[in-house]
């Protein structure tokens, strides 16, 4: 049946073109009047916002609002029921395979796979569509991703295009996106001061201002150490300090909002309440009561892990201290116009060699057959 073809896909698309033609377009069709109807739903939610604030802001503090808004739209993935005629070669290989052969261990299914591909391939979109299917049937599964395989090192090329960014970024004028861009940088002490230093260019009125230090309690008394901020790090991702004004851009540190869409890393604008996190320390039960929230002009990397960012400022220096965090900083933001690069040292990129190894073991493994037989 398959005749000359590599796939019957390929095969019955050829026996009738128009109807491959009609699915495209059916396909089309359904991702445009979904992604409009996603945007008219966002904009909705940004008008209802803008119109609460009219009575309390200055229309130029607003404009600033509805432009940091409309800048964070990230339209959801989009698969639609034909999603076999929109795939390449590749991602169709892996859907068929996946999809045929995922299963209990036995003659005909194996349990694991892993997925990989070059930047852009479309490995995002290939696990949304997986989910999407296990979901409609009903299928239990695990999604597991492991960053330390981005620890590689980056070719000439690579450093090339990233020495041309350095440079565009420092010589060439660049248009003031201060508050809609977010600063990437290896140390939280480097991302505090950026905050602060953006959080007091905002033009607010002081009584718009609140700075809100946390209260920290050891063993039921008030704990006032120099240290404190150092003890309670390790046990709680709560900060000590934390400032809060109109147009200052913030990231909910917890899971507690779930309920409301609102979950640990999301990039908010939204009223919330304190939040106390229980703890030991040293022994002794401890506690922090705080907003569940830090400014968010300026991320570490970590706090970025997952994130999709629309603009982003990286600082790729002797502050990149672990495997892969150059590589998950560049990878925040979906359009390489809109990454801007502030310094740039190769040995950000940290080799992890027992992570090449295991790459090159899973590529040499994916290109044998499944031991369904073994």
């Amino acid at each position: 049946m398959l005749g000359t073809y590599q796939t019957y896909r390929d095969h019955f698309f050829s026996q009738y073109p128009d109807l491959y033609q009609s699915i495209i377009n059916q396909n089309s069709e359904f991702i445009t009047n979904q992604s409009t109807y996603a945007l008219n739903q966002y904009d909705t939610i940004i008008e209802t916002i803008i119109f609460s604030l009219q009575s309390i802001l200055a229309s130029n503090i607003i404009d600033i609002i509805k432009t940091q808004l409309n800048f964070l739209k990230i339209l959801p993935c989009i698969i639609p029921a034909n999603l076999i005629a929109n795939l390449s070669s590749s991602q169709y290989h892996c859907y068929q395979t996946i999809t045929n052969y995922l299963g209990k261990r036995d003659t005909s299914h194996y349990p694991y796979f892993f997925i990989t591909g070059s930047a852009g391939n479309g490995k995002s979109f290939m696990i949304h569509a997986f989910l999407e299917y296990f979901q409609r049937i009903h299928r239990n599964y695990l999604l597991m991703a492991s960053t330390g395989i981005a620890a590689l090192n980056v070719d000439e090329q690579v450093w090339n295009t990233l020495s041309q960014k350095l440079s565009e970024t420092i010589q060439l004028p660049q248009p003031n996106t201060t508050l809609n861009t977010t600063h990437i940088v290896g140390y939280r002490e480097t991302a505090e001061l950026i905050n602060r230093i953006i959080c007091a260019s905002i033009p607010t009125h002081e009584d718009k201002i609140l700075i809100s230090e946390s209260i920290d309690i050891v063993d039921g008394q008030i704990y006032s150490s120099n240290s404190r901020n150092c003890d309670f790090a390790n046990n709680t991702n709560l900060t000590n300090t934390i400032r809060i004004q109109p147009e200052a851009r913030v990231m909910f540190l917890n899971n507690s909002q779930y309920k409301h869409g609102i979950a640990n890393g999301a990039i908010i604008n939204t009223s919330f309440t304190k939040y106390t996190h229980n703890f030991y320390l040293n022994g002794s039960p401890a506690s922090r009561t705080q907003y569940p929230i830090q400014n968010a002009f300026a991320l570490t990397v970590h706090k970025t892990q997952g994130l999709t960012i629309p603009d982003v400022s990286l600082n790729l220096n002797n502050q990149i201290f672990e495997y892969g965090q150059a590589y998950v900083a560049l990878s925040r933001c979906t359009k390489w116009e809109h990454v801007k690069i502030q310094s740039l040292d190769r040995n950000a990129f940290i080799i992890n060699q027992s992570m090449i190894n295991e790459y090159e073991r899973l590529e040499s493994k994916s290109r044998q057959p499944l031991p369904l037989n073994n």
